[in-house]
């Protein structure tokens, strides 16, 4: 099997592309092994890979070597990823795009904004194509903000694209988004130009068309023993300009209400986002939300003094969300005495919330412990449930953080956590 790789990079003298990834054939991630491309002209570079024995998958990325300053840079991103099934013939083509480290576009790729401001409202379905007359191509492209309700497409100067007719584009599934994709087979192995746009289902017709220049795709460089086209294309140019989101940053501790205890908690977030919604606001951050319990007094409102980055304040917990076995009329009475305070009373929230979840805790811990969630939960963070669940507790039965005072424990030994959690 032939892999052919391609990219478009605009080089300065004394620089070259390369290949790392983790076939031996590539190096096996090391960038002084990586496989040097061939400049062809055009600001084109390629390699084509054989391979005596078929991977079932490859992972690769594309390093910029300059042997004037002896450095090398590799592309954004994480490692891109190819699949190669039984029936995926014997030449693939890849045609890649270049992924460079300060695109405006790379802070959208994290969860604030795959997860949930942008996260698509439906599952589209794209095009798809079997083996057959013809060049199985296959167009991928990276794209988080989606728009609400309209599926990515493409139309282009070719019949199998519509021949720029809006009402007959290929469609894009986003099964696997943020990448969209879908597959046509081509007719023929010349060139042709297209473009990304997003379509309208109940319309039947694509509503809008990226800016920029045509994408073109260069049929004189497909060979003709290639039997599966790759376009990996980046960066969806935006007609409307960059997206701009105005938000607020807000400490949990500040969304008080008649329903916390004396200080805002996780549950007051929801109101908060409403507000947010209410006014125009799209994103909302929030101080650090980890424990912060060390020393028992106001020292321990400070946000930025976690003892673990995994384990959320207990402050910020409500109380009535912990099920029938919560004490009602304790809890009453605490949130009248804590609310009535015009500061957060730091020392008392904290003592009062740790007494009542601990009763909860007490009477419902038989069934809790057994309950198969909590185990799956445990058995996913084990890794540090049971080191700060053992901190904590020497925290308190020692009364201090400071572990030079802990007698056997002052030293560190794994051990000590199974001995102490056990």
């Amino acid at each position: 099997m032939t892999i052919t790789f391609q990219i478009h990079y605009l080089t300065a003298w004394g620089q070259q592309l390369a290949i790392t990834g983790n076939l031996p054939e590539l190096g096996n991630g090391n960038v002084a092994q990586a496989l040097p491309m061939q400049f062809i002209g055009g600001g084109i570079w390629r390699v084509a890979l054989p391979f005596n024995k078929r991977p079932t998958s490859v992972e690769y990325k594309y390093v910029l070597l300059d042997d004037d300053t002896q450095t090398n840079q590799a592309e954004w991103g994480s490692l891109r990823k190819v699949r190669l099934a039984r029936n995926a013939g014997d030449n693939l083509f890849l045609k890649d795009s270049w992924r460079p480290v300060d695109h405006p576009d790379h802070p959208f790729y994290t969860d604030a904004f795959e997860q949930v401001i942008f996260k698509p409202s439906k599952t589209f379905k794209g095009s798809s194509a079997q083996r057959g007359a013809g060049l199985l191509a296959r167009f991928q492209m990276r794209i988080a903000q989606s728009v609400p309700g309209l599926q990515l497409a493409i139309v282009g100067s070719t019949p199998e694209l519509g021949n720029w007719d809006l009402t007959q584009p290929m469609l894009l599934g986003n099964a696997d988004y943020p990448l969209w994709s879908g597959e046509l087979l081509l007719s023929n192995r010349t060139g042709f130009e297209y473009k990304y746009g997003w379509f309208n289902t109940e319309q039947g017709r694509m509503v809008e068309l990226e800016g920029g220049a045509n994408r073109r795709l260069n049929g004189a460089s497909i060979d003709a023993t290639v039997t599966i086209l790759l376009v990996n294309d980046e960066y969806y140019t935006h007609p409307k300009g960059n997206w701009k989101g105005a938000g607020v940053a807000v400490p949990v501790f500040s969304l008080r209400s008649e329903q916390g205890l004396g200080v805002g908690e996780f549950l007051d977030l929801k109101n908060m986002a409403d507000w947010a919604s209410k006014v125009g606001l799209r994103i909302i951050q929030v101080l650090p939300v980890n424990d912060t319990t060390a020393n028992y007094n106001w020292m321990d409102s400070y946000p930025y003094s976690a003892i673990s980055v995994f384990a959320l304040h207990p402050q910020f917990l409500n109380l009535d969300a912990l099920g029938e076995s919560a004490p009602k009329r304790k809890i009453a009475a605490a949130r009248k005495k804590l609310n009535a305070s015009f500061t957060v009373v730091y020392p008392e929230v904290a003592r009062i919330k740790t007494e009542l979840a601990r009763e909860v805790y007490e009477k419902d811990k038989k069934d809790f412990l057994a309950d198969q969630d909590f185990l799956t939960y445990f058995k996913e963070n084990k890794h540090w449930l049971e080191p700060y669940a053992v901190f904590s507790y020497l925290r308190d039965t020692k009364g201090t953080v400071d572990f030079n005072q802990w007698g056997e424990y002052a030293t560190f030994t794994s051990k000590i956590i199974k001995t102490v959690a056990d």
